[in-house]
């Protein structure tokens, strides 16, 4: 299957989280997808234990305030470029860009302080998708 061309930035859809056209920025550097989370915290439901969390913050235009829930999540250490350790909740999210649909891991994290809510790492990239940093926003008919 060839590659599609996926520029620095792209517009992506979480349809999980009710969340359409979010702006993401492409990270060869990051391994993880990231969403911005302004909560998370383990709950139990039905007995069971639970990720319970917000997406976006009030100020963002697609915010909705809705609680989501996962029951399959896992908690890693990401470390940054400075070597700081944070550690992090991961789910899985349908997630749609550029005309594809698939399943793929989230580290929910704050971003409020940055100009995109999502991050696409690498992970998510290899063997689909060649980055082109010249493009932005490029739709699935540009290719």
């Amino acid at each position: 299957m060839p590659k599609l061309i996926i520029g620095s930035t792209a517009f992506v859809s979480l349809p999980d989280v009710q969340l359409m056209q979010l702006p993401a920025k492409i990270d060869t550097g990051a391994y993880y997808n990231t969403l911005h989370c302004s909560q998370t915290e383990l709950v139990m439901v039905d007995e069971q234990p639970a990720l319970r969390f917000m997406v976006l913050d009030p100020d963002m235009p697609q915010y909705t305030g809705s609680w989501w829930y996962a029951r399959r999540f896992r908690q890693i250490t990401i470390r940054n470029s400075a070597g700081q350790a944070d550690e992090r909740f991961v789910v899985l999210l349908k997630l749609e860009v550029l005309g594809i649909e698939l399943i793929t891991h989230f580290t929910l994290t704050q971003r409020a302080n940055k100009q995109f809510p999502v991050l696409l790492g690498r992970c998510m990239l290899k063997g689909r998708f060649l980055v082109d940093v010249e493009q932005h926003n490029l739709l699935n008919n540009e290719q």
